[in-house]
């Protein structure tokens, strides 16, 4: 099977799974272990050069791939998203954050270098400005004034995944 043959099987076989395929799928596809190690050396080289997100146990993702999904949240958010606000909306699990970026609170000051170092601040105005916005409200909490909380997140879990319903803040009306 030549390399082109098995990039095209790849792609067929994560297309059909929505996902991106495992040995055990390729294997069950008419892909065989030898046929990816002789082209790729390994899985994560093959997902890789058919174009795919290589992610589970032992791939590492990349810090930018993290860091977009999480402004991705926050743009829709219109806010920086709290722990299960993100673990509802984003592609990731927060400790997958938290161990690239060593605590959540870390993540926004992670995300302001990436986009400044990366020349995407034009791209990224509107959530570097909620980043920005975040910081100043925790001076003004050091300095003994208290700012309102966000609205509650409730994750609801449905056949197809995760929503999120944010609670309407009052007196309950």
């Amino acid at each position: 099977m030549t390399k082109e043959e098995v990039l095209n099987a790849i792609r067929l076989c994560a297309k059909k799974l929505h996902r991106s395929p495992t040995l055990d799928d390729l294997q069950a596809a008419g892909i065989t272990r030898h046929h990816v190690r002789r082209n790729f050396h390994s899985l994560q080289l093959a997902l890789a050069s058919a174009g795919l997100l290589v992610r589970g146990l032992g791939f590492r993702l990349p810090d930018s791939t993290l860091l977009l999904d999480w402004a991705e949240v926050a743009r829709k958010l219109r806010r920086l998203p709290t722990m299960p606000e993100y673990q509802c909306s984003g592609r990731f699990r927060t400790q997958v954050l938290i161990h690239h970026f060593e605590s959540w609170q870390q993540v926004p000051e992670a995300f302001a270098r990436f986009a400044h170092e990366g020349k995407a601040q034009d791209d990224w105005q509107d959530v570097l400005a909620l980043i920005s916005a975040d910081n100043s409200g925790k001076e003004r909490i050091r300095h003994g004034k208290e700012l309102g909380s966000p609205s509650p997140v409730v994750c609801i879990a449905g056949a197809t995944g995760l929503w999120t319903a944010i609670a309407a803040s009052g007196d309950g009306a």
